[in-house]
């Protein structure tokens, strides 16, 4: 009898507690904890240019990093740790872009691999619009990576001529030369197609950029586009001012090259050379 008493003694005492804790606004279930977003949910918000979710799944902290996988030039990829503002930038968000800026994300955090910027990937893919936002917002033009490359760097490789005109025409240095010594001139070399190379190099020249320029053991911009038999580059490069008195790059030597490897716009440029002297 008395063990029956203590046993609804303590379910009245249970009641009362339940009863005050709804009167102080508590919930009798515990509130779940909020599981911290992830990397997928917030580039699939960004893909979508859900400004306001992104900055929702944010919360307070809009410089924080998330994995992300990359693309590389090679086809390959390439595990970062990126804000949210340099995937909006590889995305083209453009709203997500503004809106983060607005809330002060800062414009020049670099990735965590890599150490490039959202001002450096949005050269990369040639959105131009976004290199404006992030240049007006203060980005550094002239931000180099782990391994040296530059926002021109990127925009050169990939024959991004407008964006390249930009980052020039906002004190972009284009001689500024990655690990191994290559400026944006060297990189341009790597753009497709090859009238896209012509049209880099003319804005690089128009910047300022040394074509004589070696990079690393001497390499110099004409014996690499021989190397790679870039016929239609050399013959620009040698139009354009570009010495070749060493011995290796003498005329006589390129000749040779050109109808070893049947250069056609080259062997072209010395029969007009030719002709030009008779």
């Amino acid at each position: 009898m008395a063990a029956a008493v203590w046993h609804l003694a303590m379910a009245q005492r249970f009641l009362l507690l339940v009863t005050a804790a709804l009167a102080f606004g508590c919930s009798p279930t515990p509130v779940a904890k909020t599981s911290p977003p992830t990397g997928e949910q917030l580039v699939l918000l960004i893909e979508r240019d859900n400004a306001e979710a992104v900055l929702a799944l944010l919360a307070n902290s809009p410089d924080s990093m998330f994995p992300y996988t990359r693309s590389t030039k090679g086809g390959g990829t390439s595990a970062e740790q990126a804000t949210a503002l340099w995937i909006a930038c590889a995305k083209n968000a453009s709203k997500t872009v503004s809106l983060l800026l607005n809330r002060e994300a800062k414009v020049d955090l670099p990735t965590s691999v890599a150490g490039d910027t959202p001002l450096w990937v949005a050269s990369r893919l040639g959105h131009f619009e976004l290199c404006k936002i992030l240049i007006d917002a203060g980005a550094d033009v002239n931000f180099q990576g782990r391994l040296g490359f530059s926002p021109l760097h990127a925009a050169t490789m990939f024959g991004h001529v407008s964006v390249c005109e930009l980052l020039l025409k906002h004190g972009a240095n284009a001689n500024a030369a990655n690990v191994d010594g290559w400026t944006p001139s060297f990189t341009a070399t790597l753009a497709e197609p090859p009238q896209r190379r012509i049209a880099v190099l003319d804005a690089l020249k128009e910047g300022g950029a040394d074509l004589n320029k070696k990079a690393n053991r001497g390499l110099s911009l004409l014996a690499m586009c021989l190397e790679f038999r870039d016929d239609e580059t050399v013959v620009w490069l040698l139009e354009n001012g570009v010495l070749y008195d060493d011995k290796s790059q003498q005329l006589g030597n390129i000749k040779k090259l050109a109808k070893l490897y049947k250069m056609k716009h080259l062997l072209e440029w010395f029969e007009k050379r030719n002709r030009a002297k008779q």
